[in-house]
């Protein structure tokens, strides 16, 4: 989670993206239109159909506008941005760089302080009397006082204006309902605002982050978040808004055309990710949709069983390959390998993929705790699983809980699980 302060730009933006966050917890879904074509850019959040300035950042992040030419038009535009915190938390769901978003801050007018009358200089602690002048008229005995000068009033002060107050966080401006039997509603509705849903040959529909567009260099699992050792295996933590869907239910695959896209299933797990280790190095990729894990049957690529050790077809441009010992850093990408030397690690490397269904809930051990610990010489703690009936940000509490939202959701598409 990050933190920051006023008047300090960072600690603006961190102190803004808090209570956002806060904000959000509570947020019901918007209800989407009975009947219309779900392909489409993502919605703009109701408080900012009247932003023109914040419209015009999201539509050119939307169509993949690189982080400079943002910058530079932020900084030229006329526009007054007066960013509230869930438009904030908006534009980082969206990928917006966080140059930008301070080129925004930078550029929001600060409501000057109040003026006030300079205070009455202080009287000497030991006045000397004071020799009248020549001339001067002596003092009549019991002569009427003169009469004092009345008080000025105080200034009128207009009260500042408020920080952001306690209104809901913006929602889905009316998105369209795609067919009934193709994309849950659940998925529908919370995800429409940050991406665009496509119909892909021999995929169906699926969704694409706008992050992922503004982004090219984008990958799921990677930025954003942190892996958490629970209950259930390895745990992706995301700070996405709509990280509770995509990382925990479906599979990710990399369209040749659209890049990294994500196919709704109806099984919740703690990640869905194949897992390669190298001595010192650890590494993850997406599963494809056609792996699966059928209870009573085990690992099911494309309708065949398979053991633990198999790849999946995924080879090293896949994977994300970072030092054993930043592997449960926040924002892992930061310590990613390049491809040059990803590949050279994904060589020397080892499948080491443990999966199962434990408690009736799907479980990702991956390469366990312990080898991650022995490597990074730090004890990694086991956080437990508390499942939360309303959206909320996954956050560690302090007796090592994580409430999560994973709605039951009713097979729709492709996946039809018993």
């Amino acid at each position: 989670m990050k933190v920051p302060v006023y008047p300090s730009l960072f600690e603006r933006v961190g102190l803004a993206l808090s209570l956002a966050f806060c904000l959000a917890a509570n947020a019901d879904p918007a209800t989407p239109s009975p009947s219309a074509p779900m392909e489409g850019k993502p919605s703009l959040p109701a408080i900012m159909a009247h932003t023109p300035g914040m419209q015009e950042v999201v539509k050119l992040a939307q169509a993949g506008v690189n982080k400079d030419v943002l910058v530079a038009f932020v900084n030229n535009s006329a526009a007054s941005y007066q960013p509230s915190a869930e438009e904030i938390i908006y534009l980082n769901d969206l990928g917006v760089p966080d140059e930008v978003i301070t080129a925004i801050l930078k550029k929001a007018p600060v409501a000057p302080g109040p003026a006030y009358p300079p205070p009455p200089s202080p009287a000497p602690q030991n006045p000397q009397p004071s020799q009248p002048p020549p001339n001067a008229t002596p003092a009549v005995a019991n002569a009427p006082a003169t009469p004092e000068a009345s008080p000025v009033p105080a200034p009128s002060i207009t009260p500042p204006r408020p920080a952001v107050g306690l209104d809901p966080p913006p929602k889905p401006v009316a998105p369209a309902q795609p067919p009934a039997e193709a994309v849950s509603p659940t998925f529908y509705k919370a995800l429409q605002p940050y991406g665009a849903w496509v119909n892909l040959p021999d995929y169906g529909w699926s969704w694409q982050p706008a992050v992922a567009v503004s982004n090219p260099a984008w990958r799921p699992y990677g930025d954003n978040g942190q892996w958490l050792y629970t209950d259930s295996g390895w745990y992706w933590h995301s700070d996405y808004s709509w990280g509770w869907a995509p990382f925990h239910y479906g599979r990710w695959h990399r369209h040749s055309r659209y890049g990294w896209v994500w196919e709704p299933d109806n099984v919740w797990g703690p990640s869905w990710v194949s897992w390669r280790y190298a001595e010192g190095y650890c590494g993850w990729a997406p599963l494809p949709p056609a792996a699966r894990f059928e209870a009573g049957v085990g690992l099911v690529y494309n309708g065949a069983r398979v053991d633990a050790g198999f790849d999946f077809g995924l080879d090293d441009s896949f994977y994300m390959f970072v030092p054993a010992g930043h592997f449960c850093d926040p924002y892992p990408v930061r310590f990613a390998l390049g491809f040059g030397d990803a590949g050279a690690i994904f060589r020397g490397s080892s499948v080491l993929n443990h999966y199962g269904f434990r408690g009736g809930v799907w479980y990702n051990e991956g390469f366990g705790r312990d080898r991650i610990a022995v490597a990074a010489r730090v004890d990694i703690p086991l956080a437990r699983i508390q499942e939360s009936r309303s959206l909320i940000r996954p956050v560690a509490t302090r007796g090592g809980v994580i409430s999560v939202y994973r709605p039951r959701v009713e097979a729709r598409g492709r996946f039809h699980h018993r």
